[in-house]
C-alpha cells in the first residue's frame, strides 16, 4: 500500500489534485527529521490521529473540521 488509500485516490482524481498529493506525500515518511523536530518541540500544539476501524469501511468522517471563536480547532463536532 503506498501513501494514500484507494479512497484518497479516488477522491484526489474526483477534484484533480492527485499530481499535488503525490507531492505532498512524497515528504510523509515513518519518523520526524531533527530540525522538524525541533520546530515541533517549541510549538503549543500538538495533534494525534489513530485509525478507528469501526468507522474506516462506513465513510462516515469521525469528526468535522471546526473552529472556535478564536479559529482553533474545536472538536465538540465528534461523534
Amino acid at each position: 500500500m503506498g501513501t494514500y488509500h484507494a479512497g484518497s485516490r479516488a477522491v484526489q482524481d474526483r477534484v484533480g489534485v492527485r499530481e499535488r498529493a503525490d507531492h505532498v506525500g512524497a515528504s510523509i515518511g515513518g519518523g520526524i527529521k531533527p530540525v522538524a523536530a525541533a520546530f515541533l518541540g517549541s510549538q503549543p500544539l500538538l495533534v494525534v490521529g489513530a485509525a478507528d476501524r469501526r468507522r474506516a469501511r462506513s465513510g462516515r468522517p469521525r469528526c468535522t473540521d471546526r473552529r472556535d471563536s478564536y479559529g482553533r480547532p474545536a472538536t465538540t463536532g465528534c461523534r
